[in-house]
């Protein structure tokens, strides 16, 4: 069945990309949430201090939630400055994705320094 409106599919493809982010967030915040309560006795057998980490995955799980939500509510009632926003929105979860990826390979000889301990402690 051919849309009516041309816009109606753009409406849709939008309207997918803010389920995508709520399915994302959703994802991200139950990773915090399960670093924080079943990963507890790991992090107090580890010599290195990262409690943060849980916190900070429970953080952007909400706000990356909430971006999605602005996304679909932005779409179904067409307020453009809600619009503008919601770009506003994901132009600062892109920033903070490279910020992280960057982060990461900077970073990486510690993160392999706790593989080792995790591979020590499960033996």
């Amino acid at each position: 069945m051919a849309l009516s409106n041309p816009y109606d599919s753009s409406i849709i493809q939008e309207k997918m990309l803010g389920d995508l982010h709520i399915c994302t967030g959703i994802a991200i915040l139950s990773v915090g949430i399960w670093g924080k309560i079943g990963l507890d006795k790991y992090n107090e057998l580890s010599t290195d201090d990262f409690s943060n980490v849980p916190y900070i995955l429970i953080g952007t799980g909400g706000f990356i939630i909430i971006v999605g939500l602005i996304g679909c509510c932005a779409t179904f009632k067409s307020v453009s400055w809600l619009l503008r926003l919601y770009g506003i929105l994901l132009f600062v979860v892109l920033i903070a994705e490279l910020a992280a990826g960057i982060s990461g390979l900077v970073y990486r000889e510690p993160v392999s320094h706790c593989n080792s301990i995790y591979d020590y402690y499960t033996q």
